[in-house]
Parts: C-alpha cells; sequence; structure tokens
C-alpha cells in the first residue's frame, strides 16, 4: 500500500512537472517581430535624438522611443500586424506612416526621413514604404490564410502553396527546397510553431 502510494505520487509531480514544462514552451511560441530604422533630414545626415512613436492599428497600443546618436531606432517584440508609425523632432516636419506591414518571423526595416520645418507641420507617407532588408540576407514569405483560401486546387495544402513561390524545386513528394539550400537551411512555422 506504501509502495504504491509513493509511485502514485511520484506520477503525479512529473505530469505536474511535464505540464508546466510545456506550458513554457507553449509561451515561447508567440509570433513576436520588430522594426527598426535611422531618421535622416533631406541631404542623408543622420538625426539623432528624433522621437518615435508606434501605434498598433489592430490593438491601438502605442510605444516610443528615441533615435539614438546614429539616428538609428528599434522595437522589438511586436505582434505582427501594421503600424502607424510618427518621427518628430525640433527643427522638421512629423513624418507619419500611415501603415507600415510588420511580418512575423523577420525585422522590418523602415528609413525614416524628416524635411526641414515647424513641427507643427505634419508629411503624411501615404504609399507603404520599401521595407529594405539590410540587417539579413534571409528570404522569407508570409502566406495568408486568405491566400490559402483562394488556392487554384482543392487540397489547400500550405506545403504545396510553398511550391509555387519563385526558387523553390521539388524534388517530388514533400521535398521542396529553395535556391538549391539543404532543407535543414529552412524553416516553416504555422502560427508561430515549427511545422
Amino acid at each position: 500500500m506504501r509502495r504504491s502510494l509513493a509511485g502514485l505520487l511520484h506520477s503525479v509531480v512529473l505530469v505536474i512537472f511535464a505540464c508546466m514544462s510545456l506550458a513554457g514552451m507553449g509561451f515561447a511560441q508567440l509570433t513576436a517581430t520588430g522594426l527598426h530604422g535611422v531618421v535622416r533630414d533631406p541631404s542623408g545626415a543622420v538625426i539623432p535624438a528624433a522621437k518615435i512613436t508606434i501605434k498598433d492599428l489592430g490593438t491601438g497600443i502605442e510605444k516610443s522611443t528615441t533615435a539614438g546618436a546614429d539616428g538609428a531606432f528599434a522595437f522589438s517584440n511586436l505582434t505582427a500586424g501594421n503600424y502607424t508609425v510618427t518621427a518628430a523632432h525640433e527643427g522638421f516636419q512629423n513624418a507619419v506612416f500611415a501603415a507600415v506591414e510588420v511580418d512575423s518571423g523577420r525585422i522590418t526595416d523602415l528609413a525614416v526621413g524628416l524635411k526641414i520645418g515647424a513641427t507643427s507641420q505634419t508629411v503624411e507617407v501615404t504609399g507603404a514604404p520599401a521595407q529594405l532588408q539590410t540587417s539579413t540576407n534571409e528570404i522569407g514569405t508570409t502566406i495568408t490564410n486568405k491566400d490559402i483560401q483562394d488556392l487554384p486546387y482543392s487540397s489547400l495544402d500550405t506545403l504545396n502553396f510553398t511550391a509555387l513561390m519563385a526558387g523553390s524545386q521539388s524534388a517530388g513528394g514533400r521535398n521542396i527546397t529553395f535556391d538549391n539550400l539543404p532543407n535543414a537551411s529552412m524553416s516553416i512555422t504555422l502560427d508561430g510553431m515549427d511545422n
């Protein structure tokens, strides 16, 4: 009786420990990304100490930071979505980027240019800025649920959908490579989890 009670207690402790470990891994799978850039004047010189404010258009949450001495700013641990980015500095017109798309799995680069003028003036950039990848040579694509639903075939298999991307090569079945890279260099995630 005593031995079976000790075995039961040991099993319960192991189950609790396993649940706590899995819960920790679940929180680690949250889809986080980042946004960074450099603030420059019309001549291309950096503008230090510019105030940068971002607002998540989905949640309304705002975050602010100040550009460093090299004009650089960075926001980390953002959720993927669309953001309004505002840059301001005394002696320059405010610049507002209405909808900057930040994708999961990569850091978005944003080049911010401020024009000379009064701070009460605002220049709104309505077109989406070119999001250059200067920090990495990584190639990535975000496939949305709508992209999958609009597929021209009925299987709706997301891995087969990736074979339609530029640079993909199929060796038959589910063995797809990109730009002659080995399979080990590719990471496919689904809702932030390895797939």
